[in-house]
Parts: C-alpha cells; sequence; structure tokens
C-alpha cells in the first residue's frame, strides 16, 4: 500500500526494508510536502546502535504489514547527504540534494517575487516518533 494522508500515523516506528528485502532501519520522523501536505519523506534510523538518520524518499515506498519497503538498498540510504533531522523544515537545496542523491528528478516549482519556494519544500509538521512506546506526536 502507498503512503498517503490517510495512513502516516502507521508508518511510524515501522522497520524499513530495501530493494533487496533486507532490514535498513526504523522510521523515526515522516516530512510533508509543504504545500500539498503529502508525505514525502521519513528518516530512517540505521546502524547498529540507530544513531544516525537518513533521509528516504517515500513516493515508490509501500506499506507491507510490519514494515515499509523502499526501493533503494541499505548502502544508498547509509549514504545519504547528512541533514539536521531536527529541523521543521528542508530547504530547496536540501531537497534538491537528496533527490539528485536517490537519481530522482527534482522539480521545485516557480518562485514569487521574493524567491520564496511556492511548490515543493518539505515541512516535518506531520508526526515523529518520540517515547519508547512509539506513540506519534503532532
Amino acid at each position: 500500500m502507498r503512503i498517503n494522508e490517510s495512513n502516516v500515523n502507521d508508518v511510524l516506528g515501522k522497520d524499513v526494508h530495501g530493494a533487496d528485502g533486507r532490514k535498513i532501519g526504523e522510521v523515526c520522523q515522516l516530512f510533508l510536502d509543504a504545500v500539498t501536505g503529502a508525505p514525502e519523506w521519513v528518516t530512517v534510523k540505521t546502524g547498529i546502535v540507530g544513531t544516525k538518520e537518513s533521509f528516504v524518499p517515500i513516493a515508490q515506498a509501500q506499506l507491507e504489514g510490519d514494515f515499509l519497503t523502499v526501493p533503494y538498498d541499505e548502502e544508498l540510504v547509509k549514504g545519504a547527504p547528512t541533514l539536521n533531522v531536527d529541523t521543521d523544515h528542508l530547504s530547496k537545496d536540501e531537497e534538491a540534494e537528496l533527490y539528485r542523491h536517490y537519481g530522482l528528478d527534482y522539480f521545485d516549482g516557480d518562485s514569487d517575487q521574493d524567491g520564496d519556494l511556492q511548490r515543493g519544500g518539505v515541512d516535518a509538521a506531520a508526526v515523529t516518533v518520540d517515547s519508547p512506546d512509539r506513540t506519534p506526536r503532532r
């Protein structure tokens, strides 16, 4: 099942499996598109002690029971650009860098007179896992 606005809470805390079926890590945060509100990125805790969080696009991800499957391997996810996961927003430059890393086309839309992005950019205003019992917060 694809990730959408109605099942975003089901994604948090799930194990993430790569294209080869192997576990990569665990979903920690979900980032929404600033304009559409559609889920766009998750951060995945990786490593033996889960000390690193990597951004992973979820446009092609599938929620399959107890885990989320992404079409990327562990090395690609772990090699994602290091960005501040404690922010509530990705700049369009950060987002473009992530898209390039995953080999995806990036469309940032048009800018208004002030140069502010009208489409694109991502907010983390959705939910994150912040307790051991994986209770999501908004």
